[in-house]
């Protein structure tokens, strides 16, 4: 029950964040942001919420913090924490997620989560980006 009452809440706080978003100017909350820091944070959030060990849920290649982008904190957070969430909902029984941020230029972030989920169909690919949208997994099909 409590994890139906998180994901729930969950959901809720997703669909608030995106209506305050679509009401207000994209740049008038941003601030300097260290990527980094904030990803190192929302790994440690996302093992906690998910009950995984350091092996399962990991930060491949950690960079030191210093690594500073322009942003609203609150909806890197959001959107850091969301990719981690899926690659633990749709990854197999034995979860095996490594987390990497990589700076290939200086104005360029790149942050990757590899994880052994099934993927998205390729018929889904086109659609994930709408808002709201989910693609169904191959476990949800079966």
């Amino acid at each position: 029950m409590l994890q139906d009452t998180d994901r729930l809440l969950g959901t809720v706080e997703q669909v608030l964040k995106a209506s305050e978003v679509r009401q207000r100017s994209t740049r008038k909350n941003w601030t300097e942001v260290d990527f980094a820091k904030l990803v190192g944070e929302s790994v440690e959030v996302a093992r906690t919420r998910h009950r995984l060990k350091p092996e399962e849920l990991y930060l491949e290649n950690a960079p030191g913090d210093g690594i500073l982008v322009r942003g609203n904190s609150e909806e890197l957070r959001t959107l850091v924490l969301n990719l981690f969430d899926n690659a633990v909902k749709y990854s197999d029984e034995q979860k095996d997620i490594a987390v990497e941020i990589k700076t290939p230029t200086l104005d360029t972030i790149s942050l990757s989560v590899h994880d052994n989920g099934t993927g998205i169909p390729k018929g889904e690919l086109k659609r994930i980006f709408r808002r709201f949208y989910r693609a169904q997994s191959e476990k949800q099909n079966k």
